[in-house]
């Protein structure tokens, strides 16, 4: 069995446009400079995350979009799956950041929720198909003889999937610069990552469950802002882990 726990009130941004300061807090909220400041940074990086744009001439593994719903919740929710085979153990996520109190923690997600509603991307918790095995799985035994099933349709969908795909991602809290840990990685293309500049650094969990079985991809996304406009774009994607 797979287990994982996923592991970075403002003014909707969007990728065209440049970083906002956040709405006033509530006079019935005090908060100190520290907290304001990773409201501003969660949601600043959240809202890159949710419309990427590659730095120039970044090679960058993004996310496709198709039935994607992200989890507002930093770390979301743990996933269960009978994998097949993996890479790598999920990356600890208290080695990046401490995580923050249950009241700031309700502070980031609300800012994230307000995010996606005015980004028009869809919000929504993890999917639980609990006998939907691993991408990788073989494919169901042949059907006896004399059986009417055929194979298509056998191996059209396997045992506990769902019938439509399902892609479901969540955003850690970001932090800046890059972890000693971390800058031991290489990019996919063997690369030390370029870490110059304003960066931040967030890991996003990329879940899938399709017909064909499920799989799980960890991620830490390395921005960097761009002097001249002032956004965040993506600068290098690491994979820290893998199961299918």
């Amino acid at each position: 069995m797979f287990s994982r726990e996923c592991s970075i009130t403002l003014i909707a941004l969007v990728a065209c446009q440049s970083y906002r300061p956040p709405e006033k807090v509530s006079p019935r909220e005090t908060l100190s400079s520290e907290q304001l400041e990773l409201l501003r940074a969660d949601s600043e990086v959240f809202a890159a995350v949710v419309h990427p744009l590659p730095e120039a001439g970044a090679a960058v593994d993004l996310y496709t979009r198709d039935s994607m719903r992200f989890d507002a919740r930093p770390y979301g929710e743990p996933q269960l799956f009978r994998e097949t085979a993996g890479g790598g153990r999920p990356y600890d996520a208290a080695k990046l950041f401490d995580r923050p109190d249950s009241a700031m923690m309700r502070r980031l997600t609300e800012a994230r929720k307000r995010i996606l509603a005015a980004s028009g991307v869809h919000e929504g918790a993890g999917f639980f198909y609990p006998r939907c095995g691993g991408t990788l799985a073989p494919p169901p035994p042949p059907a006896p003889p004399g059986s009417t099933q055929t194979t298509s349709n056998r191996s059209a969908r396997a045992s506990g999937c769902p019938a439509v795909q399902e892609t479901y991602l969540t955003v850690g809290i970001p932090v800046r610069g890059l972890s000693e840990s971390l800058k031991k990685l290489n990019t996919r293309k063997g690369k030390p990552v370029d870490v110059s500049g304003d960066v931040w650094t967030v890991i996003l969990d990329d879940h899938y469950a399709g017909p064909g079985g499920q799989s799980w991809f960890q991620h830490a996304w390395v921005l960097r802002r761009n002097p001249s406009t002032g956004q965040l774009a993506v600068a290098a994607t690491i994979l820290l882990a893998w199961a299918e």
